[in-house]
């Protein structure tokens, strides 16, 4: 059972797992599609980031759709701002990239692919300190006030964004 620290290297590691004939489980960071469908003996069990980005976008919209305060500038579209968890990490790319594609795409959104602008989209390492920072580097720029909706993949840096949008 392995829990990739390096995602980057989990298809190495997976090929040299399957030329040797043990079976492994990876847990919450897969190596890849590919590298899972070369080896008969390698499994992934772990959150579908997909399925994460759209259930997150669908939130956003209900709230969004009931909330028309929200959009501070009446222009119609979000105005958005990402924090992803760790760059290099697909499952974390991947939450990010759906959310935002869900956020264009999502039928009965009505926003299609102009209807959303990104304004910042930073990686936050699943830490609440480094989200703080970002955060804070978020708030000096003038393209902060743009921002309507703040999304973040993962409730560490939650908490961190929270924490400084609230000071």
């Amino acid at each position: 059972v392995v829990l990739l620290v390096s995602p980057k290297n989990g298809a190495e590691f997976a090929a040299k797992m399957c030329d040797r004939r043990i079976p492994v489980v990876y847990v919450y960071r897969s190596p890849g599609n590919k590298a899972l469908q070369e080896c008969d003996i390698a499994y992934y069990s772990g959150p579908d980031d997909r399925q994460a980005g759209i259930l997150q976008a669908g939130v956003v919209l209900e709230n969004w759709t009931s909330n028309p305060e929200w959009d501070k500038n009446g222009d119609g579209k979000i105005q958005i701002a990402v924090m992803e968890g760790t760059t290099g990490v697909p499952s974390s790319k991947q939450r990010a990239d759906w959310v935002v594609s869900s956020l264009k795409f999502y039928p009965e959104s009505g926003l299609g692919a102009e209807g959303v602008d990104v304004i910042f989209r930073e990686t936050g390492k699943y830490d609440t300190a480094y989200a703080k920072e970002v955060t804070n580097e978020w708030l000096k720029s003038s393209d902060f006030d743009k921002v309507e909706v703040v999304i973040s993949g993962g409730d560490s840096m939650s908490m961190g964004i929270a924490e400084v949008l609230e000071a």
